[in-house]
């Protein structure tokens, strides 16, 4: 019986360690760039592109760019996002320091979309990505996480 609460224990242990690891390992802080950054899958169209991401356990990711709805489409085709139209839409997940997306007569200042478009995947685990396109704006908000 005490070897076998002695395994327990080590492999107690050893799991914590692991976990404070995994920690240790993970990039906790976001690394952000406003209207100038560059995403290697977004068309060369794409203007005023800003990320904001964090790499490691919890990795995620936030685009917003200007881009045509022409462009939007292709890209969407590409990335295999099934677009649906959105109207009076409020956003969440913006990158800090970008601009209201608009100036609403009932809200003020507003991340509203009037009219657009949207592609969302989940995972299991409360991971993926939601994809949003204000169309009267032509701005693309993308958001994905692993978890």
């Amino acid at each position: 019986m005490k070897q076998v609460l002695k395994a327990l224990v080590a492999v107690w242990a050893l799991v914590m360690v692991c976990f404070l690891m995994l920690f240790l390992i993970s990039d906790t802080d976001f690394k952000t760039e406003l209207n100038t950054a560059t995403v290697p899958w977004l068309p060369p169209e794409a203007k005023h592109v800003s990320l904001k991401q964090r790499g490691g356990f919890g990795a995620m990711e936030f685009i917003e760019c200007t881009i045509s709805e022409e462009q939007f489409r292709n890209l969407a085709k590409r990335k295999n996002w099934e677009l649906g139209e959105i109207k009076d839409k409020l956003t969440y997940g913006r990158i800090e320091g970008l601009p209201l997306l608009l100036m609403d007569s009932e809200l003020g200042p507003a991340d509203l979309i009037r009219n657009g478009l949207i592609s969302e995947s989940r995972a299991p685990n409360g991971g993926g990505y939601t994809v949003l396109y204000d169309i009267d704006l032509q701005r693309m908000i993308y958001s994905w996480s692993a978890r």
